[in-house]
C-alpha cells in the first residue's frame, strides 16, 4: 500500500479513523485514487485545498474530471463511495460544495440494479435434487 505524506490528509484520516478503522481504510483508498488523479496536474490532495478555497480551481470541474478518471477503473457503486469520500475531505477543509450545483455540474454514472427474477421450476427441481436433508426439502416445498 502506497503512503500519502500530506499533513492535511493524515489529519483528516486520523479524525475519520477515531470512529472506525474500516472507514479510515475506505477514505484512504479514495484519497489514493485522488492522489493518482492529481499527479499529472502536479498537485496533491494537500496542495489542491488552498487552490479550491481561494477559488483558483473550480471544485465541480475537479470532481467531474475525477468521476471520468474513475469511471473505467472502479464499479459504479464504488465510484459513488469514493466521490462521497472526496467531498467529505473537501468539506473538512471548508471547501463549500452545494448539492444542487454538484448534481447539475458533476454527472455521476447511473446505476441500474439487475431486476429480480422468481425461481423457475427448473431451479426448484435442481435445489431439491442436490438437497439431502429431508427437513430442508420440506421447507423448500
Amino acid at each position: 500500500m502506497q503512503v500519502i505524506n500530506d499533513t492535511r490528509v493524515n489529519t483528516f484520516l486520523n479524525s475519520i479513523g477515531r470512529n472506525s478503522p474500516n472507514s479510515r481504510r475506505s477514505y484512504y483508498t479514495a484519497l489514493m485514487h485522488f492522489t493518482n488523479f492529481l499527479k499529472p496536474r502536479k498537485q496533491t490532495p494537500d496542495t489542491i485545498i488552498p487552490l479550491l478555497t481561494k477559488r483558483k480551481v473550480n471544485v465541480y470541474e475537479i470532481l467531474d474530471q475525477f468521476v471520468s478518471y474513475l469511471s473505467d477503473k472502479v464499479s459504479k457503486s464504488t465510484l459513488k463511495v469514493y466521490i462521497a469520500d472526496i467531498r467529505s475531505y473537501f468539506q473538512y477543509y471548508d471547501v463549500d460544495i452545494s448539492n444542487s450545483k454538484f448534481k447539475r455540474k458533476v454527472k455521476m454514472p447511473r446505476f441500474y440494479p439487475d431486476p429480480e427474477e422468481p425461481l423457475t421450476l427448473a431451479d426448484i427441481r435442481e435445489l431439491l435434487e442436490y438437497n439431502g436433508n429431508h427437513r430442508l426439502r420440506t421447507y423448500y416445498f
